[in-house]
């Protein structure tokens, strides 16, 4: 399996391999991060990192909207992977 940065790599080795004839993902899977439209476009496997929850919390932060941020050095939000169809079982040889 590959692991790439971020979903513009992502879509690079995709096209990389395909052009290559590696048959995703029966010979190779292909995960990466950010869950950009172009992701969900393309079929690729991503990892969201609830941006919409992290938008809030640094909203609320800065606004004083959320007092209790303000006593927290790190602040969490959780995220997710989107199985799309770059991932699967390894196909055996």
């Amino acid at each position: 399996a590959w692991v790439l940065v971020n979903d513009a790599a992502g879509c690079y080795a995709l096209d990389f391999l395909e052009r290559r004839g590696i048959a995703i993902p029966d010979q190779l899977s292909i995960m990466a991060f950010d869950d950009v439209p172009e992701a969900l476009h393309r079929g690729l496997t991503t990892y969201n990192f609830g941006q919409e929850a992290t938008m809030a919390t640094m909203f609320g932060y800065v606004t004083n909207l959320c007092p209790e941020a303000l006593r927290k050095p790190i602040f969490e939000t959780r995220g997710h992977v989107i199985p799309r169809r770059t991932t699967g079982r390894p196909r055996r040889f």
